[in-house]
């Protein structure tokens, strides 16, 4: 059975992204649990740290496409073995007008 972490807090620099990224990689590489991010922050600094983490140059996958395209799946980037990320990108603040044209 599977399970779902959510880190969220309307204050910023309180380590959001740093405890993400770093229970990410604590699952993904030291328990090889099956681990999956999903960036909603449109900064998209978890996705900047794990790309790094990956030597991953170039993002063209995001959760943006996955709500419009209404497929996660599809967005999914492999980070590394157990580590998978759908980033985030800075459209992703429109996220109030994508959902209305989802419904």
């Amino acid at each position: 059975m599977g399970s779902t972490y959510v880190i969220g807090n309307f204050k910023g620099g309180v380590g959001k992204t740093k405890t993400v990224t770093m229970l990410a990689y604590e699952s993904a590489i030291q328990k090889k649990h099956k681990t999956l991010v999903i960036d909603l922050d449109p900064q998209g600094n978890a996705t900047s740290v794990l790309a790094k983490t990956g030597n991953i140059e170039s993002i063209d996958k995001n959760i943006t496409n996955a709500f419009n395209n209404d497929n996660l799946e599809n967005e999914i980037i492999p980070i590394m073995e157990n580590l998978d990320l759908v980033a985030s990108n800075t459209a992703f603040r429109n996220l109030s007008k994508l959902l209305k044209f989802c419904s």
